[in-house]
């Protein structure tokens, strides 16, 4: 309603100042894709001091996730992204999941010539995409963006109808990417027997 567009007005105001705004709460706003899109814009890309953007259980699809995607790859202090709950589906889990990769290999160029330290840039610790329709087929980009992440501390696919064979190619992923600090995943309400439980394990 209009007192929810003054109050993102004023925080999206705020965030293009790139102030000491670290932390941004917006979930179960009924936010979709052109709020998406100006809070990327305005908030997310260029924005180091921005660590932590919560935008569960709103409205966005497709759009607004490419919108998320491209901020992050213009640079970004991201270091907590929450998008569970939003019908992203397999284009817009590629998009984002995509933009991390791409954030990891500018990262590693850059402390591999010396022109950033590691403590000055953002770079993602945890993911939530539970409840994202990402299908397997949106699943497949995150074990492609693990065989090369140093990062991500924290994964959440849960909920996505994701079977045995999904997490059999995640823990095979996670096998050949031993630098990977992964502590926490998250994989309940899927479709995984005992079968993709043992092959995670095994990797």
């Amino acid at each position: 309603g209009p007192c929810r567009r003054v109050v993102l007005q004023g925080v999206l105001q705020e965030g293009g100042g790139h102030h000491r705004l670290s932390v941004l709460d917006l979930g179960f706003n009924a936010i979709g894709d052109e709020g998406c899109g100006s809070l990327a814009t305005h908030c997310l890309a260029g924005n180091l001091n921005l660590q932590t953007l919560y935008l569960s259980g709103n409205r966005f699809g497709e759009r607004g996730a490419l919108s998320i995607a491209m901020g992050i790859i213009h640079g970004s202090g991201l270091r907590t992204l929450h998008l569970t709950a939003n019908a992203i589906g397999p284009v817009g889990a590629r998009a984002v999941v995509g933009a991390i990769a791409q954030n990891e290999v500018r990262v590693a160029t850059a402390q591999a010539t010396g022109q950033v330290d590691a403590t000055e840039v953002g770079r993602l610790e945890e993911l939530h995409l539970g409840a994202t329709e990402i299908t397997a087929d949106g699943f497949l980009s995150i074990p492609a963006m693990l065989l090369s992440n140093s990062a991500l501390k924290v994964l959440s696919v849960a909920n996505n109808n994701l079977n045995d064979q999904d997490v059999t190619l995640l823990g095979q992923a996670l096998s050949q990417n031993r630098r990977v600090p992964l502590e926490s995943l998250l994989l309940s309400f899927n479709e995984i027997s005992c079968k993709g439980v043992e092959n995670l394990m095994n990797a």
